[in-house]
């Protein structure tokens, strides 16, 4: 009933050592895929006209804008 590991076989210590193994890499995983996305996410492509800030208005107006404020005045 308590053989544990022992009672598996001769293959029981390694399979101790994977599950082992997995479970102290798993946390760091998800972790590196967390960082992963938000490196990505900071890093991707800005559209044209950006200044690099993503609060700050855009500094291109639009065509529809800018025609409408030539056909004004």
């Amino acid at each position: 009933m308590c053989q544990g590991s022992s009672g598996a076989g001769n293959d029981g210590g390694a399979a101790y050592n994977r599950s082992t193994l997995f479970m102290l890499c798993v946390p760091y995983l998800l972790l590196g895929g967390v960082a992963g996305y938000v490196v990505y996410a900071f890093r991707r492509v800005r559209p044209t006209g950006s200044t690099g800030d993503p609060f700050a208005a855009p500094s291109d107006p639009s065509p529809e804008t800018h025609d409408a404020e030539q056909s004004r005045g």
